[in-house]
């Protein structure tokens, strides 16, 4: 399942948590693409307490920590819970690509665009365990 971006920052959690269960989504690898988009500002100050009334635990949410959301804690959210991470463009914030990459999950630096889809391609297969064969 491939997640582009902020706008599907919750996905991941929402996969793990909510849906890990449901034999469509138990078996499946989460890919988070960091993308250089972002938001100004913060999220509503009460968007952790929403998730605690979707029954998201405090160690689900932890790192949303207790500080307002910001782009960069909402990303970092997302990383958590992928199986691995894909960096879009050269310009996408040098912190989450330093935390995605000490993330220890498979990471997808961007190179450019030549070779993308054979990159891309050569990525998922890895994640699934396939060969190029």
């Amino acid at each position: 399942i491939h997640c582009s971006g902020w706008v599907s920052a919750l996905t991941p959690l929402y996969l793990r948590r909510r849906y890990s269960d449901d034999p469509i989504f138990r078996d499946s690898k989460i890919v988070y693409a960091l993308q250089p988009e972002k938001f100004e500002g913060t999220l509503d100050p009460r968007f952790a307490e929403k998730l605690r009334m979707s029954d998201f635990s405090e160690e689900d949410i932890a790192a949303l920590g207790s500080d307002p959301v910001d782009f960069a804690t909402l990303n970092r959210l997302a990383i958590d819970y992928a199986d691995a991470v894909i960096q879009v463009t050269g310009d996408v914030d040098p912190v989450l690509v330093e935390y995605a990459k000490a993330s220890g999950k498979p990471f997808l630096a961007y190179e450019g665009e030549e070779d993308r889809v054979d990159r891309y391609t050569e990525f998922y297969r890895s994640l699934l365990g396939e060969d190029d064969d």
